[in-house]
């Protein structure tokens, strides 16, 4: 939707680009043969509403506690409350990226969205939730790519919100949450 909103933007103002250079010529010689611009009076979908969620403390306790320690998924949404982080930044998470001297994750640009260096500190909570000093990913899985997914946090999320009869929770909402959260304190 986002894509053909931005394409119609573009042919509309094309055409009213040719047809003001027309309009100086006669119609029908210049860069377009038409003084009409075919874009005019298309109705264009409107954005879809925003879809920032930032959970109540009583949801943020409920799924909490619903989580098992032993689950890579449930340990991945336990660090996206924890760090405000993006799904993928910890899905990823690499134990190259941690130093436990330090007692902080760091995420290089190449592996942020704002390509931004992330340095994320590292609470004895969060630690008890990595684990051990490990080597490879944090949160491996039998993926493609070694390590959890962002869709296998989605169908987690999706299952226990059915099983909590909590109103839909998106993974970015847990982000939205922790800076909502952290704007109080």
């Amino acid at each position: 939707l986002h894509t053909a909103r931005k394409t119609f933007a573009v042919l509309n103002k094309m055409f009213n680009w040719g047809i003001s250079r027309t309009s100086a010529l006669q119609p029908g010689s210049g860069p377009l043969l038409t003084s009409l611009n075919p874009c005019k009076g298309v109705v264009v979908a409107k954005p879809p509403p925003s879809s920032k969620r930032s959970l109540t403390q009583a949801e943020i306790v409920s799924i909490w506690n619903h989580l098992n320690d032993k689950s890579c998924i449930d340990r991945v949404i336990k660090m996206l409350l924890l760090t405000g982080c993006r799904v993928a930044e910890i899905t990823e998470l690499h134990s190259d990226e941690i130093d436990w001297d330090a007692v902080h994750i760091t995420l290089q640009p190449d592996r942020t969205r704002n390509r931004r260096l992330h340095i994320i500190p590292l609470t004895d909570r969060m630690k008890g939730i990595i684990g051990s000093k490990k080597t490879g990913y944090i949160f491996p899985a039998k993926s493609e790519q070694g390590c959890t997914t962002t869709s296998g946090v989605r169908i987690a999320l999706n299952r226990y919100c059915t099983e909590l009869k909590i109103d839909h929770i998106s993974p970015h909402d847990f982000r939205d949450t922790f800076i909502s959260h952290m704007a109080r304190i």
